[in-house]
């Protein structure tokens, strides 16, 4: 009973601030001239095409970031686990990120359990949690040489100077941490906390050996494949990059004279709403709000910039409907594979 009360809050809760993201969205729309905004949709017209091959690109990267990480978990599993399998696998667990209010916490465990069939459950998820913590290396890089270059660019206020060191430093010392703690045992450490936060108290002696498990081999990739995790995240580094070229091109078709250095920006922008606005499903609403807001700030048409995150959104919900697709059909597969009896 209590199970189904949790379920009941968590989905009530979701569709809470997806309402709440509609609402804001709907709101500054309407307040940039709803017209004007709604236009810049068949503007991009044809165009749409070349934005879906730079999002391509990145989930490309990302892809082949991840391979290597299961090519090193298992070697015997490269021919089962085809480049194309792995890429269905992680356009499926961004789909469900796109949607639950936990982002990766939803789509990263769904990953895991599509490589159930090829693979023991520990290497899956030391291979999902390696690709993940590169990407999050990748973004933290992208935040800290947009704040260096605001702080060196822009004359701000003290205060606002004073939290950007703070926030900077909060970041490399979380980025360095993460990364030292992977090489002693990231899941047991955080076994650890939620003893000591009395969240879970016991643990059973099966869930503490895969714990140790799934550690040894996320260690050992670290240790043993320095060149495979170095090219893994550079690869994600570039498929990060390529969505401020994303933004970039999508204000030149609606005629913005936004630059490169203003388009990184706006995207490293995007990446710290993400972090802190996790619990909106899309950041929906906020991220729109937001580049309304940046465009305001940088003395050019805020509906321009409204637009562009629009345009942004109608791009994920395309490859949303895709990776619920490949869902289905692999649903469907493994239903005929395995009947239920």
């Amino acid at each position: 009973m209590k199970k189904k009360k949790s379920l009941f809050k968590a989905k009530y809760t979701h569709h809470l601030f997806l309402l709440i993201g509609l609402i804001l969205l709907v709101f500054f729309i309407y307040r940039a001239d709803p017209q004007k905004v709604l236009s810049f949709i068949p503007i991009i017209g044809l165009n749409f095409i070349f934005i879906l091959a730079i999002n391509l690109a990145s989930f490309l990267g990302f892809s082949y970031a991840w391979q290597i990480a299961l090519r090193d978990f298992i070697k015997e599993a490269t021919t089962k686990l085809g480049f194309i399998k792995i890429f269905i696998y992680k356009i499926t667990g961004e789909a469900v990120n796109n949607l639950t209010p936990l982002s990766w916490g939803g789509g990263d465990p769904l990953r895991v359990i599509l490589l159930k069939g090829s693979l023991d459950t520990q290497k899956a998820a030391a291979s999902v949690t390696v690709d993940r913590i590169l990407n999050n290396f990748a973004a933290a890089l992208i935040i800290l040489v947009g704040i260096l270059m605001t702080l060196a660019r822009y004359t701000l206020p003290q205060e606002i100077k004073l939290g950007l060191w703070i926030f900077l430093v909060l970041l490399i010392a979380g980025s360095i941490f993460i990364y030292l703690r992977s090489h002693q045992g990231l899941f047991s450490f955080l076994i650890s906390i939620l003893k000591f936060l009395r969240i879970k108290r016991h643990f059973s002696d099966t869930t503490l050996q895969k714990v140790t498990e799934t550690d040894r081999y996320i260690s050992l990739f670290y240790k043993e494949d320095r060149w495979g995790f170095l090219f893994a995240f550079l690869l994600h580094l570039g498929g990060r990059l390529l969505s401020a070229w994303e933004i970039l091109l999508i204000a030149q078709f609606l005629h913005s004279p936004l630059n490169f250095y203003e388009a990184y920006l706006l995207y490293s922008i995007a990446i710290v709403i993400n972090l802190i606005f996790f619990f909106i499903p899309g950041r929906l609403g906020v991220l729109d709000g937001a580049y309304q807001g940046v465009f305001f700030l940088m003395n050019q048409d805020p509906s321009i910039g409204l637009g562009i995150q629009l345009v942004r959104r109608i791009r994920t919900f395309f490859w949303t409907l895709l990776g619920f697709l490949f869902f289905s059909l692999n649903k469907k597969k493994q239903n005929k594979t395995f009947p239920q009896k």
